[in-house]
């Protein structure tokens, strides 16, 4: 179980009107599974975590020593923040991070179904949309909750997620991505698949004899080619020649 208990509201500064219109208060909750244990849901094709230091967004300690003698009044208790310098770094970096672990599961941005991204700016998730897109996304592409709860910190791309997800098919991807503070981020790649067919039977062929390795079953055949039964979802296969050479690729095995 993954909870996200965000509450916004204790570090704001009801007296600067630049920030303190933006937060909401707000939890949310992941039942996260083994994909053997599972019986239904999404699978999560690979997670990604980056810090860069920055003190453009921050509070010091926090509003819970606010009332200590030593911090009554200080303002740098409570958020602050310098807005423009947060929007020109954090976009490329975000950018940046969710296309370079696409390319590292194998996923073409461009197939994604929707992007639940971190809901802060709308101007930031419509230029994060157009970079990993490559076009000016759709608003049920690039999906945007601001209007209706404002920002919610780590929760917000969770929220996002949960309403805007009943109308993927089985084998469509799709990206959450939280940032903020720190400055952090998180990418995670899903896959939803239909487990009302667990698995599929699949030919693997090769040019010449070879050893296949696969990071869902256990393959030694040392032939050109083989059956497998591999589970609804991504799969890394190798194919190893005789000389050891590897060659790679991902096969996407969806439920019927």
């Amino acid at each position: 179980l993954m909870v996200n208990p965000e509450i916004t509201s204790g570090h704001l500064n009801f007296r600067d009107r630049d920030s303190h219109f933006i937060f909401g208060d707000v939890a949310t909750a992941v039942i996260v599974e083994a994909a053997d244990q599972a019986d239904g849901g999404w699978d999560i094709l690979g997670t990604r975590l980056k810090t860069v230091f920055s003190n453009n967004i921050r509070n010091n300690f926090g509003f819970l020593n606010r009332c200590a003698p030593e911090g009554i009044g200080q303002p740098d208790k409570l958020f602050v923040q310098e807005g423009r310098k947060v929007f020109r770094e954090v976009v490329p970096m975000v950018s940046d991070m969710i296309l370079t672990h696409a390319g590292d599961l194998g996923i073409d941005p461009v197939s994604l179904k929707r992007l639940w991204l971190h809901q802060a700016n709308i101007n930031m998730n419509e230029l994060i949309g157009r970079r990993v897109l490559g076009r000016e996304p759709s608003r049920e592409e690039n999906v945007i909750i601001l209007d209706e709860y404002a920002n919610t910190s780590s929760a917000g791309s969770i929220i996002a997620f949960h309403k805007n997800n009943a109308d993927f098919a089985s084998g469509e991807t799709g990206l959450i991505c939280s940032f903020g503070a720190g400055y952090s981020a998180g990418t995670v790649y899903l896959l939803d698949q239909d487990l009302s067919v667990k698995q599929q039977r699949v030919r693997l062929r090769a040019t010449g004899p070879c050893r296949w390795e696969c990071s869902s079953l256990n393959i030694t055949q040392g032939s050109d080619a083989v059956d497998a039964e591999l589970s609804v979802g991504r799969h890394r296969i190798e194919a190893i020649d005789s000389e050891g050479r590897r060659v790679e690729t991902w096969i996407d095995v969806r439920g019927m």
